[in-house]
């Protein structure tokens, strides 16, 4: 087999890969799902919501997209310059993955010395959502140059609403993720450090902040922990959110990938409670996936906010959007102008003189 051959020229050529060892492997595609490869999520988005929602599935996956290749071309690619090559193209391929599965003599996918798709994330999307395998090129001296998780999506100008939908669809793939909410009583270089010792049993997927009133507070405690008795009583209830409360008004849900059992997990929460010397109102730490997708529908998902985030109307999200826009302004589009105009100076100072 001529493994080389069937793999992206771009890759072979940033890894050197025709220079390095490999093994062969079939494996099953959802075991590539991984959540600092928070692209896949994006594309199994688009295959899972494009029959019920076109529009709005076309929408995050060209906004993902263009996070990852402003200028709608794939390096490498002559057959992906413009968006809707990218979509023509997935197409094809979901299709082709769904009647004839994956192909090993057609492409192979490059991971590295962990595990890690090099790439091939839309041909791993697809074989994931139909339950295929897919075949390796295993390279054990190759380690990524790049981390693809949610972070890079939110710092190359990716909405949150977005990533938001992005997370959420994550969890309908993965049963491992927890989250924990880090109370705004925990506050400053507590929150830093909790999310420090949560790197040190888990892999974070994703972090969301969110400003809250006290009553908002109140909502989202009986929210959070309604399975628990004393809800059902209101002065217990707006007892608990005042003391988990904090002047910083922040609230934190990291999202964390752990394969920890449940007794691991109960042990690391009660730790870092005894870290922060706070009892139990510094955070909270779901015991099961049921109960994450729980709390994420209760931030991601627009009617359930409503139910207890008081400041969940027009003039809320409206600044939240423009403090987005402004983030994306400074830090992505900016960035992108100049290095546009420096490319047209590159040109213009490289042309031969007359």
């Amino acid at each position: 087999m001529n493994i080389i051959s069937k793999l992206q020229p771009h890759t072979v050529s940033i890894y050197n890969l025709q220079d390095k060892r490999c093994t062969i492997e079939q494996v099953p595609a959802r075991q590539l799902l991984l959540s600092l490869k928070f692209d896949v999520f994006a594309k199994l988005y688009y295959i899972t919501h494009r029959e019920k929602d076109f529009e709005g599935a076309l929408k995050l996956y060209i906004e993902h997209i263009k996070a990852f290749n402003p200028d709608g071309k794939e390096p490498g690619r002559e057959d992906k310059t413009t968006l809707k090559d990218f979509v023509t193209s997935f197409d094809a391929l979901i299709e082709t993955i769904r009647t004839k599965g994956f192909d090993k003599e057609v492409s192979l996918i490059p991971i590295d010395r962990d595990g890690v798709s090099l790439d091939g994330s839309h041909r791993i999307a697809a074989a994931a959502f139909f339950n295929e395998d897919v075949v390796v090129a295993k390279f054990p001296e190759v380690q990524r140059k790049c981390e693809f998780d949610y972070s890079y999506f939110i710092r190359r100008g990716l909405r949150r609403e977005y990533a938001d939908a992005i997370m959420f669809e994550m969890l309908n793939w993965k049963n491992n993720i927890y989250v924990a909410c880090l109370w705004p009583k925990l506050a400053g270089k507590k929150k830093e450090e909790a999310k420090t010792q949560i790197r040190a049993f888990g892999k974070v997927c994703y972090v969301k902040s969110e400003s809250i009133n006290l009553k908002s507070m109140f909502g989202l405690v009986a929210s959070v922990y309604k399975s628990q008795p004393w809800t059902a009583d209101k002065e217990a209830v707006k007892d608990k959110a005042t003391k988990c409360y904090g002047a910083s008004r922040k609230v934190e849900f990291v999202f964390f990938e752990s394969d920890l059992s449940l007794e691991e997990i109960l042990k690391e929460k009660e730790k870092l409670r005894t870290l922060f010397s706070l009892e139990k109102h510094s955070l909270h730490i779901t015991d099961n996936i049921e109960e994450t997708k729980d709390i994420a529908a209760l931030i991601f998902n627009t009617e359930q906010r409503k139910s207890w985030d008081t400041s969940y109307n027009f003039f809320g999200k409206t600044k939240n959007y423009i403090s987005e826009q402004v983030y994306i302004f400074k830090h992505v589009r900016w960035l992108n102008f100049k290095v546009f105009v420096a490319k047209i100076i590159g040109k213009l100072l490289s042309r031969p003189k007359n």
